[in-house]
């Protein structure tokens, strides 16, 4: 069960805001507690489609104009004192919103601003696990074209690159394999991004520690192994995955980084792991609720009740005996497998026959899982909207390999002629 009932305290009005699968699972969970639930969107989602979701708020986009999206939330709220919580869920929208938290006149219900702050430096958290001794692969920072040659030529190819910070309008990594690689990635060199860094690629199995922690101790969490991501290169977002007992190898090091913290609060924290060799390799600390937040409140671990106590002052965790968590479970998540599939097809990243294989592994995966992530048979209107959406870019997708074969094949009959 989970670490506590999200029905023991007060109910409220909380608004939701951010684009990310995890919008969903935390409208429902609040929506099956009681609470009146407010969905932002700039853009139509799924969350909003939710029978728990009494209310939509449309709002400006956030990534275009910050002021004016700030400027429209505080206004927002001014008029609704009924609304007693902001939630904001994807960490592009948490960013947004942290530095703003005096201006707006709601509580917003998140870890500590300055946690936040040195868990999304992912420089300077590499740099901390270093001097903790916590594993990690010799990196190289660089703020330009020319200075990433230099340090991808340093650290050797294959090599990984990452934004030193998350911008969600690029992906969380790039895998570069030779220096051709480099130049067809990076040229132009992306907008917005003024520090990457670059590692050496490390092989391994993505481990996610889920976790309640307090004063640099976590309370309670729960490991899961990831079997596939929606990227054929293993990195993106997680698809299919096991929850798992503590792995050994990842505790000294997760207990190092929550100490030297002070962590207090709910957060994910990721290794690859050798198993075979028994080593681990250290890959970052997200200070928020995870996006497979579903799969870890199914297997006991409830994340979003112990975010809301510590935002109103409660315990984060009930006294007595702790929560069992429910190990050697697996989860799904349909949408982004076959998304992922879609989109690697597009890239041609994949072949045909390697597509319908992915499609058949994305079927079975959700055949045999015991949580899929954005499936609820009470509440089917966000997976129909979801079913549509990827009917409709399937639909658009086929329609212009049809086009580009029969314009390479009307090219060829004029050649012949």
């Amino acid at each position: 069960m989970p670490a506590r009932d999200l029905q023991s305290g007060p109910t409220e009005t909380v608004l939701v805001l951010g684009h990310y699968r995890t919008s969903l699972t935390v409208c429902r969970l609040l929506g099956q507690a009681g609470h009146t639930v407010i969905a932002g969107r700039s853009k139509p989602t799924s969350a909003e489609k939710s029978r728990y979701v009494t209310e939509v708020w449309q709002h400006p986009p956030a990534d275009n104009n910050t002021e004016e999206f700030i400027a429209s939330l505080t206004a927002f709220l001014a008029k609704r004192p009924d609304i007693t919580l902001l939630l904001p869920v994807a960490e592009f929208m948490l960013q947004l919103i942290i530095p703003h938290q005096e201006s707006i006149p709601t509580k917003v219900a998140c870890n500590d601003r300055g946690l936040i702050k040195a868990c999304t430096d992912k420089a300077a958290m590499l740099e901390l696990a270093q001097e903790l001794r916590v594993p990690v692969p010799t990196f190289e920072i660089a703020k330009s074209k020319d200075a990433l040659t230099i340090s991808a030529e340093k650290i050797g190819f294959p090599c990984v690159v990452k934004p030193a910070a998350n911008i969600p309008t690029y992906p969380k990594i790039w895998i570069l394999r030779d220096q051709d690689d480099l130049d067809r990635q990076f040229k132009p060199w992306p907008k917005l991004l003024d520090t990457l860094i670059v590692e050496p690629w490390v092989g391994g199995i993505r481990f996610n520690r889920y976790f309640i922690a307090k004063a640099g101790k976590i309370l309670q969490s729960i490991d899961v192994r990831i079997a596939r991501t929606h990227l054929p290169d293993g990195s993106g977002y997680a698809v299919e995955g096991i929850s798992v007992a503590d792995n050994p190898l990842m505790d000294s090091h997760c207990d190092a980084l929550m100490q030297s913290l002070e962590y207090n609060g709910i957060g994910c924290i990721q290794f690859l792991v050798d198993e075979a060799a028994g080593k681990v390799s250290f890959l970052e600390i997200n200070a928020r609720l995870p996006g497979n937040y579903a799969f870890a409140h199914y297997c006991g671990l409830d994340q979003l009740g112990a975010l809301i106590d510590m935002t109103r002052g409660r315990e984060a965790t009930k006294t007595g005996a702790m929560p069992t968590m429910r190990y050697g479970k697996r989860f799904s998540w349909l949408y982004g497998d076959l998304t992922g599939m879609m989109a690697a097809a597009n890239l041609r990243q994949i072949s045909p026959k390697g597509a319908l294989t992915w499609s058949a592994r994305a079927i079975l995966a959700t055949i045999r899982a015991d949580k899929r992530l954005t499936m609820d048979w009470r509440d089917p209107k966000p997976n129909l909207y979801l079913g549509y959406r990827f009917v409709d870019t399937s639909v658009r997708f086929l329609l212009l390999q049809a086009l580009k074969l029969g314009s390479s094949i009307f090219h060829r009959l004029r050649q012949m002629i």
